[in-house]
């Protein structure tokens, strides 16, 4: 599937001074990050630590202080060139999921529909083998299912910027190298952004250009892979022993061992 587009983009994401507070608890503390060119890139951390508050105020669905800047070109994003898909849902729908998918394109299903638009749904369908579920209803799947349709629906609207909350949590193997391999795909023949958190972190050093560690509302560490993802780091900020090491296929593989006293 090919999702090539005519805009050229030349993607760059600055967060300055982020802050969170609810209530008198801190959630986000000073964060600054600065994400320039397409790829995708992980945030990481225990939970609890402000990955999913950090995500919703890039996608500007949560209240902060500071100032985040999303620009292409050096033009500044519109809110439809942004595509924000949360932690496993709870929502129910009696659309079909072909509908649904539908909806990343069209803003309602009164719309003209054209065949190229139904190409491009049973296209994006297929390529994350989801074409099978297009007849069922959205609240008849289960919490991996919508995860993938709600993924489809992003997709085919064609954002310059894609955030995934923990989008491979309710998957099978399969499906969470298909989802990944797809994002990376996206982005390397768009241009976008797609911004993820994991908590698995050999799949973050498979998949990911860099990685931002957060540790209690703060950016602990940021670069790439390797350089972030330490036996000295992982036992800092999750409190285990683990074991860097390589697979047969050359990828870095990060073993937990034990819990750290």
């Amino acid at each position: 599937m090919k999702m090539n587009m005519n805009d050229h983009f030349d993607m760059k994401i600055k967060l300055e001074d982020i802050k969170v507070s609810f209530g008198l608890k801190k959630v986000l503390d000073g964060v600054n990050l600065e994400y320039v060119g397409e790829g995708i890139y992980a945030i990481i951390g225990v939970n609890g630590t402000g990955k999913s508050v950090l995500m919703k105020s890039i996608a500007g669905i949560q209240t902060y202080s500071g100032k985040v800047s999303i620009t292409n070109c050096k033009k500044i994003c519109q809110k439809e060139d942004i595509a924000y898909v949360p932690q496993v849902t709870s929502l129910n729908s009696s659309l079909t999921s072909f509908e649904m998918v539908l909806l990343g394109k069209v803003n309602h299903l009164k719309m003209r529909v054209s065949d190229e638009m139904v190409k491009e749904v049973y296209e994006v369908m297929e390529r994350l083998n989801i074409r099978s579920l297009e007849e069922q209803t959205f609240s008849s799947l289960s919490g991996g299912q919508k995860q993938l349709i709600i993924m489809a629906q992003a997709l085919i609207s064609k954002p310059k910027l894609l955030l995934l909350d923990e989008p491979t949590s309710a998957l099978d193997l399969y499906h969470q190298l298909n989802l990944l391999s797809l994002a990376r795909q996206y982005c390397k023949e768009t241009g976008a952004i797609t911004i993820v958190i994991m908590h698995d972190l050999s799949q973050a050093a498979r998949f990911c250009k860099r990685i931002t560690i957060l540790k209690d509302g703060k950016v602990f560490a940021y670069g790439k892979p390797q350089e972030v993802l330490t036996e000295i780091n992982i036992k800092e900020v999750f409190k285990v022993d683990a074991e860097i090491g390589f697979s047969n296929s050359g990828y870095t593989t990060v073993q937990p061992v034990a819990i750290s006293v």
